[in-house]
């Protein structure tokens, strides 16, 4: 039965295969194939799980508790331009008439800044060869083969971005979907997730990419985070986190990317910035060598790491629809003897437990934080 649902997955996505094995071997989930493809020069296929593949390479194919999508993509007219750091091998891909000197520039920048961030924060390199495709049209294809316009995905070590314009284009506008997909190297297969909570990776990466957008565009970056909680509360709130595991819909990426990744955040607020530093790197230690089955596993493993009882906070961002409402009231400002004294009152609609930091700016510019509550 298992080898018989297997062959139904390929062959309900068109995959279709030939080997010197017979069709059941080649099925077998202990079965690995190794050849060596020979097509045009100028053709790569982007294998999933596998990387990009061209002409002469020899490839080794073994499969693993993540389904493959088999020869996901076959693009003619390709170049690409290599570069290591690190000890990882990188390949940039790219159409002729989208290159330019200064877009590969910039790329190469991007993933060596997001590579080196991602290894500060989690601590370890989780490849050694990885490949970044910019491609005219992606958007397009990937709507016609997911039913939707992915500007960015990750196939494993391997990511493909959208390009309607040229490589530098693509490079500026679309670097916070880089960071994104560069970051599901680490949240994606180095970490083990049952099939009831695989989406777990999602608010990982985004939290990931939010770090890294910020140090790399802090100019734009707050009007970025901006815009993201807007439509965070707008949409986020027609399913808790927990629903947003399940089937997925036009809501999803609001409730599971981004109050995921904002809900990190106010961890980080709660825990304290070295304390959180250990927890997030703890999680994916674990979690790369024991399985996380469920959701409750994922809470209590962040309890365990950091030493809190976390109850409340879970309850309050990952089983309600209702986030934060702070208010300040009562507000007052009398000279007392030697100054000033300020009085008001912070309420929040929503009644959450999270403290609130309290910040006072004087006239001059300057800020004092004086506390939470």
């Amino acid at each position: 039965m298992e080898n018989e649902r297997h062959i139904f997955f390929l062959t309900s996505r068109d995959i279709g295969f030939g080997t010197d094995f017979s069709w059941w071997e080649f099925a077998s989930r202990n079965v690995s194939i190794r050849v060596v493809p020979e097509f045009p020069k100028d053709t790569v296929f982007v294998l999933f799980y596998g990387g990009i593949i061209r002409s002469g390479m020899e490839v080794t194919y073994s499969d693993n508790s993540y389904p493959h999508g088999g020869f996901t993509l076959y693009l003619q007219n390709m170049e690409w331009k290599g570069f290591e750091w690190g000890g990882i091998n990188f390949t940039v891909y790219f159409t002729p008439d989208i290159y330019s000197d200064e877009g590969f520039e910039l790329i190469k920048e991007e993933l060596i800044f997001a590579m080196d961030l991602y290894r500060n924060m989690i601590g370890i390199l989780p490849t050694t060869k990885f490949d970044a495709m910019f491609y005219p049209d992606f958007s397009q294809a990937m709507a016609k083969r997911l039913g939707t316009k992915a500007f960015a995905l990750n196939f494993g070590h391997v990511i493909i971005i959208n390009c309607p314009a040229d490589m530098e284009d693509s490079a500026t506008n679309y670097a916070s979907f880089i960071f994104h997909e560069v970051a599901h190297e680490w949240a994606g297969p180095y970490i083990s997730l049952d099939l009831d909570v695989h989406r777990l990776v999602e608010p990982l990466a985004t939290f990931m990419q939010m770090e890294a957008y910020g140090k790399w565009e802090p100019d734009g970056y707050l009007r970025w985070l901006n815009d993201k909680e807007y439509t965070t509360l707008r949409y986020g709130n027609m399913r808790t986190f927990y629903e947003s595991l399940g089937p997925t819909d036009k809501y999803t990426v609001y409730v599971l990317y981004y109050r995921g990744a904002f809900t990190l955040r106010s961890l980080r607020f709660v825990l304290g910035e070295e304390n959180f530093s250990k927890v997030f790197r703890g999680i994916f230690e674990k979690f790369h060598t024991t399985q996380c089955k469920n959701i409750t596993m994922f809470e209590d493993t962040i309890e365990e790491l950091s030493g809190k009882d976390l109850d409340w906070f879970f309850s309050e961002w990952f089983n309600s629809t209702l986030y934060p409402d702070y208010n300040v009231t009562d507000l007052s400002l009398t000279r007392g003897a030697d100054g000033y004294i300020l009085t008001f009152t912070v309420t929040d609609a929503s009644n959450f437990t999270m403290p609130v930091p309290v910040r006072v700016y004087s006239r001059t510019g300057a800020s004092e934080t004086t506390g939470s509550g």
